[in-house]
Parts: C-alpha cells; structure tokens; sequence
C-alpha cells in the first residue's frame, strides 16, 4: 500500500499540473496550434513557436498521467484487492481517463466548442478527485475519538461542498467558452456593456458570480465545523483552512481577470487556484471518510462520551457554557446561508446586484 501511495502522490501532483497547464493552454489561445491530432503537424515534436510549444508539452503531461492512472490501476489489482476504498478509484480512473482523451481529441478536431471544452475539465478534474482519493484511503487511518455519527455528517458536508465548486468550475469553463468572461466591466458588481445584454452574456456571467457567492458562504459553513472539530481531526481543520483561503484568493484573482481585461496568465492563475481549492476539498473528503474507517465500538463511543462530556464541564465556566448554549439556538450556520439566498434573490428579482447599501441594510 506504501508504494501505491507514493504513486498517488506523485500522480496527483502531475495531474494538478496538468489542469493548471490546460488552462493556460486555453488562455494564451494556444489550443489549436497544433491543428491535428493527436500527433502536431504529423509529427511528435515540432518547434514552431511559444502556442505550438505550450499545447505539445500539455498534451506530453497528459501522457505521463495517463501512465500513472495505468500504473495505479494494475497495482490496486494486484496489491489493494481487498480494500475497496482504494480498488473502486484506481478502476474508476481509466474508464474516466478514455473519455478525456476522447475530449481532448474532439476539442481540437471540432475547433475548441464550448460544451466539449467543459465536459474536457470536467473529466480531468474528475479523475484529479479519483487520484486524490486513492492517495489519501490507501493511508492507514488514525484512530478515530468521535462518535462516527459525527464524522459522517461532516463527510457529507465536505462532499456537498466540493461537488458545488466542481459545478462551479464548470459554470466558469462555460462563461470562458462563450465569451462571457468581459460581460460585466465591474467587480464585485456588475456593469453589463450593450452588447453584453443583449446576447444574454452578462447573465451567464452574473450566475457565475452569484454560484461563487452561494459556494462560498457553504465552504465558511464548512471552515466552522472543521474548525470546532479540530480536536479530534486536527488535519481536516488545516486544510479547511487552506481551502478557504485559496478561494478567497481566487475570488480576488477573479476580479482582477475584469479589473485588468483578462490577461492571459491571470486567467490561468484564476483555474490554477480553483483546481487548488477542489483538490483541497476532495483531500478533506476522503480524509474524513477515512477517519470513519476507524470509528470506534459501541462500548469504546459510551466511553468517549463519557470522558468528552466531564473534560468539556471542567473545561467551561457557567458564564462561557451559557453564552456557548445562546450561540447553539441562534443557528448561525442556517443564519449564512439564508443570509446567502437572501442576496441572491434580491440580485434576481434586480437583474443584477442591488444597491449595496440596500443589501447591507438588508442583511444586517
């Protein structure tokens, strides 16, 4: 399992690399310098310019991760047979694996159609999760000192959020393909030009905005809860903590795409920092899954209530158990994301962002 592991890894990395690099193939328009495939010009090599170059490296990491996906394929079969938390991934990932390099095929054949383009990172980052997955289940989980209740709750939590900021990676691949990125010249709200408007860009481009929005306030609901378990799960509590600061920084990064009129590396920064964030998430997931591996027995659970409910009396004074109770009935984890829908229903019903001192007014 070690072994496996440390291929794992290593894929992970290069696969993360590999989406970072897809991205800035498309930024710089370098994703039809090579008009034919899968080899460029009807050779393997061909030193043309900085585009030429930028789409055949892409496509020589596509298949240094394609012999890793392979790789851990065949040693979860012969070594992980029994452990399905490991063997389901590593099978998953060649299937998925085909079907991007199918993608990738018809992204260049058929001219970089936006629908192909986002099925194409779809896929990609899909078996990004696969690997990470593998990676962090082949690992032999801590002994567990909460009650797996608990710990599969939070599992549903970190899975809920990272499929939203899979969707919206998605929604931001959509609004690139259709040249939506310009549609609103103003960030964090939106001045939409005529043109904009009219071909109903600046929408596509204002529910890109509200998604994030939406998807940040889950990820801070999520940051809460990893952070008040990090006595138990110290790990997962840091890399919450992680993902949301890279999502602010690619919120930022985001803006700066409008701010300075997308230029190019920015815009791949932007995917290279979303990547982050997912693959972040993915690792909070199945480190959370695997912490429910080695949930404890029902004897072991009495006990570790037991011993939780005396240490938090001796620990909590009457005034600080009191205000922690008040704190519980007001629910401020439901208070964020009404809150949430709250201004994105307002931003509805306004076609576009509302006054802010409405909003604020509003909200507090």
């Amino acid at each position: 399992m070690k072994l496996i592991r440390r291929v794992a890894w290593i894929a992970v990395g290069f696969t993360y690399f590999l989406v970072a690099l897809g991205g800035t193939v498309r930024t710089t328009d370098s994703g039809l310098s090579c008009p034919d495939w899968p080899l460029c010009y009807g050779r393997a090599y061909v030193a043309i310019d900085y585009h030429t170059f930028l789409e055949q490296f892409h496509r020589y990491i596509a298949a240094i991760v394609s012999v890793l996906v392979i790789a851990l394929a065949i040693s979860a079969i012969l070594w992980a047979r029994k452990e399905r938390q490991v063997l389901i991934p590593a099978l998953i990932a060649p299937v998925l694996l085909v079907i991007q390099i199918v993608l990738g095929g018809l992204t260049v054949l058929w001219k970089l159609p936006p629908t192909i383009i986002t099925a194409h990172l779809g896929t990609a980052l899909a078996i990004f999760a696969m690997i990470i997955t593998i990676a962090v289940m082949s690992a032999k989980p801590a002994p567990a000192k909460e009650h797996p209740a608990k710990t599969r709750k939070f599992a549903r939590l970190a899975v809920t959020n990272a499929l939203l900021v899979y969707g919206l990676m998605l929604s931001g691949s959509y609004v690139v393909g259709t040249g939506a990125s310009l549609a609103c010249t103003g960030w964090p709200l939106c001045t939409a030009p005529a043109w904009a408007i009219q071909y109903h860009l600046a929408d596509i481009n204002v529910f890109h905005r509200l998604v994030a929005t939406f998807v940040g306030l889950v990820l801070i609901w999520t940051l809460i809860s990893a952070w008040r378990r990090r006595s138990v799960a110290p790990t997962q509590a840091w890399v919450a903590l992680a993902a949301a600061i890279l999502f602010v920084a690619q919120s930022v990064v985001g803006g700066l795409i409008v701010l300075l009129n997308k230029p190019g590396f920015v815009a791949g920064l932007h995917l290279a920092l979303a990547t982050a964030v997912w693959g972040s998430l993915v690792v909070l997931a199945a480190l959370a899954a695997n912490q429910v591996r080695a949930a404890p027995q029902e004897q072991e659970l009495n006990e570790l209530e037991e011993a939780k409910s005396a240490a938090s009396k001796k620990a909590l004074g009457p005034v600080h158990q009191t205000i922690s109770n008040y704190v519980d009935l007001m629910k401020p984890h439901v208070t964020v994301l009404l809150l949430g829908t709250t201004a994105a229903a307002m931003a509805i019903a306004n076609r576009g962002f509302p006054a802010l001192g409405l909003l604020v007014a509003t909200l507090v």
